[in-house]
């Protein structure tokens, strides 16, 4: 433990460390930065009051179909999260330089693995981060949710939501990488191209949009009620499922019914993190070791497929055939240097 705190410590340091650029261009660059993001967000809270009056004031939609219609687009940000960090990971957990330095310390490989997750999960989820923050505190402005409130969905609710979707995705990057050596980077990654879209595919099936909306309008204009006969079994025990229902009752003021959401989100996000640190303490450094021995190897491929090499015998049999190519190489290249 006295590690883990030893090595954030030092990025906490290195994050707030002045680095600003008090030049015209490095003032210029950051105020821009700032506006561009500050810009964003506030476009997307914008966003998010305009749609919610328009779907419920000129639609009249009524509350529980656009939940619904939130739970469908958290699903599709669940699986965004997802994908980005199996990316972002690979980056941060098998190619940085930190984590080669890190692995030569006497410290364990599972506190190294579990400290770059959270860095990267921060790291390449926080854009999106933001505007969905953003999109939130436009939903609880609109619907009077006092701040108090909106902290509690933010830190027990989305909050836990997206880390169940970046511990996932590194839990698919263990599997990916172990099952590349073996198989092939092309079948694995069709295979996992195959399964999201599978999954996508299926989630549509199950939730139907449209088989919703009709299902709702046959008690309009009564439509703010809460119809669970309309949610499918199987959606129940989805994270974007949980999330909406307690962003529903809130909207109700009924804060007390999305407590046990609330409870099913950090069950599940603090399950998945065990999960993560027993399977990065028993398999990270092993399969950090595989992914150099795979880097290495496929290197050497690709240095062994050439034409012909100066290093080594040539693909041509006939000797003077590799002669006279080697040196009209050699030849073009001295006269293109002169």
């Amino acid at each position: 433990m006295q590690q883990i705190l030893h090595i954030i410590l030092y990025k906490i340091l290195a994050f707030i460390k002045p680095e600003m650029d008090f030049s015209l261009r490095g003032i210029v660059k950051s105020v821009g930065s700032t506006v561009v993001y500050a810009g964003f967000a506030a476009g997307a809270f914008i966003v998010a009051l305009r749609a919610l009056d328009f779907l419920l004031i000129e639609q009249r939609i009524g509350l529980f179909l656009l939940h619904r219609f939130i739970s469908i687009v958290l699903f599709i940000f669940f699986l965004s999260v997802n994908v980005g960090n199996i990316v972002v990971s690979y980056s941060t957990l098998f190619r940085s330089p930190e984590v080669a330095f890190l692995l030569t310390k006497p410290i364990n490989p599972v506190r190294i693995f579990v400290i770059k997750f959270f860095d990267n999960f921060f790291y390449s989820s926080g854009t999106l981060l933001m505007v969905l923050v953003a999109l939130l505190t436009g939903f609880t402005w609109y619907f009077k949710i006092n701040v108090f409130y909106s902290l509690i969905l933010f830190l027990f609710n989305f909050l836990p939501f997206m880390l169940s979707a970046g511990l996932l995705g590194v839990l698919l990057l263990l599997l990916l990488i172990n099952t590349t050596l073996k198989f092939g980077f092309r079948k694995v990654v069709s295979v996992l191209a195959l399964g999201y879209i599978t999954i996508i595919i299926v989630f549509f099936q199950l939730s139907s949009p449209m088989d919703t909306v009709i299902g709702v309008m046959k008690f309009f204009p009564n439509v703010d009620g809460y119809f669970a006969n309309l949610i499918p079994a199987y959606i129940k025990f989805l994270p974007n499922n949980w999330l909406a229902e307690s962003m529903f009752w809130m909207a109700k003021g009924e804060i007390q019914q999305a407590i046990p959401y609330m409870v099913l989100q950090v069950s599940l996000s603090l399950v998945l993190l065990i999960i993560v640190v027993l399977v990065g303490k028993a398999n990270y450094l092993k399969t950090w070791h595989k992914s150099i021995d795979f880097q290495e190897n496929t290197r050497k491929k690709a240095e062994g497929s050439k034409v012909f090499s100066f290093e080594k015998p040539s693909i041509f049999k006939n000797p003077l055939t590799d002669v006279l190519l080697k040196r009209i190489f050699i030849f073009s290249f001295v006269n293109r240097h002169r």
